[in-house]
This record gives C-alpha cells, sequence and structure tokens, in this order.
C-alpha cells in the first residue's frame, strides 16, 4: 500500500523519538561518527516497517499502540544487525608494526610509541571508545572528568574501558611489558 509523501513526513515526524530511544539504548551518542548514518538509516526503516503495517497509526489510537511495539522491535532489530556489521573484529595486529618498535629497545621515545599505539588502537575502537582511549592514555584525567567530557555515568565509563581492554588484549600482547606509559590506561 503506497502512501503519500505527507503522510511519511508525519511519520517521521510522530515515530522519531522511538528512533532515538534506541539509539541511546545502544548508547550511540549525537557526538559518534556514525550517529547521523544510523540515524537516517533507521528513518528509512521507520518508512519501511509503517509501509508494511497493516493498521492505520497517523489515526487510530489502538493501531497506534500496536504500531509502536511493530515498529519498536522492527527498529530494535535493525540496530542490532547495522551495528554487529559495523563492529570491528579483534585480530592481532600486524607484528611489523611493533617489531621495530620492541627492537629499537630503551632508545625508542615514549612519544613515539604513544603515537604507534594510538594509530594501531584507532582502528579497532569506536567514536566513543576512540575519546575515553585518549582521555586515559593521556593519564591528566580523573574518571568523574572523563564521564563529564563523554556525557556518560561512571558505570558506563567502566563498561567502556572492559570492552576497549578486551578489543585490545591482543594489541598490547605485542607490545608487551616493555611500556610503563599503559599504566594510566588500565586504573580503574
Amino acid at each position: 500500500m503506497v502512501k503519500s509523501k505527507a503522510e511519511l513526513e508525519k511519520v517521521v515526524i510522530l515515530f522519531d523519538p522511538l528512533i532515538h530511544h534506541w539509539l541511546h539504548h545502544y548508547q550511540i551518542a549525537s557526538y559518534d561518527c556514525d550517529y547521523q548514518d544510523h540515524l537516517q538509516e533507521m528513518r528509512i526503516e521507520l518508512l519501511e516497517l509503517y509501509q508494511r503495517f497493516e493498521g492505520d497509526p497517523l489515526n487510530n489510537q489502538d493501531d497506534r499502540y500496536q504500531f509502536v511495539a511493530y515498529a519498536g522491535k522492527g527498529l530494535r532489530w535493525f540496530l542490532l544487525n547495522r551495528l554487529r556489521k559495523s563492529k570491528y573484529t579483534v585480530t592481532p595486529t600486524d607484528p611489523f608494526a611493533f617489531n621495530h618498535l620492541l627492537e629499537a629497545g630503551p632508545n625508542t621515545s615514549q612519544e613515539e610509541a604513544v603515537f604507534l599505539l594510538k594509530e594501531t588502537a584507532k582502528q579497532y575502537l569506536t567514536g566513543r571508545e576512540w575519546k575515553v582511549f585518549n582521555l586515559l592514555l593521556s593519564g591528566r584525567w580523573l574518571n568523574h572528568e572523563i564521564c563529564q567530557l563523554t556525557q556518560v555515568s561512571e558505570r558506563t565509563l567502566r563498561y567502556d574501558k572492559e570492552r576497549i581492554g578486551h578489543k585490545l588484549r591482543n594489541l598490547l600482547k605485542d607490545i608487551g611489558n616493555n611500556f610503563i606509559l599503559l599504566l594510566p590506561f588500565f586504573m580503574i
């Protein structure tokens, strides 16, 4: 059943909070690099769900309740599938990147090590994780300050630290115990 353009615009305006609910539920903030992509794709999915729905949620209150449940479930699974596809796989990093650094031994500068670590870690982390990782690696910020800067709770920050550590586990194995600079990162 083909709907008019005005009707589709009204659906997007009326049910846009449902999209933002699921983005917030899965901790995708407006400053994340993929936020606009997720938002746009979810709006398109909302319109497709509306096209498939067998009722009139714009004019009938009972159909509106059913559509919110139907669209909520559909948008949730759509977003989960997008997140699963976009996740980076955690694999051991290229050994040549760190072998050069490890062979250089004690003459290697700490700045070079931090730069190489950041460049390699950037491949594995999402936008918010990358921001948290940089703040932790600098060693100048307390947990509550990082929470304020990233607009997350301390519980979420602990969860982010665990995820970052899990994603970078193989990367940090390659570095070994040579770099004391990673200590601020692992302090909870």
